[in-house]
């Protein structure tokens, strides 16, 4: 006796399809359909698509095409890349560190009371100072 399985299959049309044309009402009932499916001939269906032409391969096309469609060789390789750029990432404490900075300041303030009183200060006062620095700095490897 062979055994066959069923599936029921249920599929539904777009509500707006199914619309009643006196009232505008949505029939659910009017769109949905109902069929049982022969799973073992959708098996057989889906088997003959999979299965390709055959085709005839050396021992090395064989080891080749397994080897290049192995994940764990893939993840490997990958891993590497990552190893490296992580030895990149370490090596770049060593580069060097090149800064500038400028610093202007331009004041003018009033005699204080004091410096007209005893200095004889009756003209603003003006401040002008400039600071630069530059500097070369990091870590060396060999020290």
């Amino acid at each position: 006796m062979r055994a066959t399985a069923l599936i029921l299959a249920l599929t539904i049309a777009i509500p707006s399809l199914a619309q009643d044309s006196t009232n505008g009402d949505v029939n659910i009932f009017d769109s949905i359909n109902i069929e049982l499916v022969d799973l073992q001939e959708l098996g057989q269906q889906v088997n003959e698509r999979l299965i390709g032409e055959e085709i005839r391969l050396s021992l090395e096309d064989a080891i080749a095409l397994a080897l290049s469609n192995n994940a764990d060789i893939q993840i490997v390789e990958f891993e590497r890349s990552i190893a490296g750029s992580n030895i990149d990432s370490a090596r770049g404490i060593f580069d060097p560190l090149l800064a500038a900075n400028i610093r202007h300041v331009d004041n003018t303030s009033p005699p204080s009371p004091t410096e007209a009183a005893f200095g004889g200060f009756t003209e603003n006062i003006n401040i002008k100072q400039s600071a630069y620095q530059l500097s070369l700095g990091g870590l060396l490897p060999w020290w």
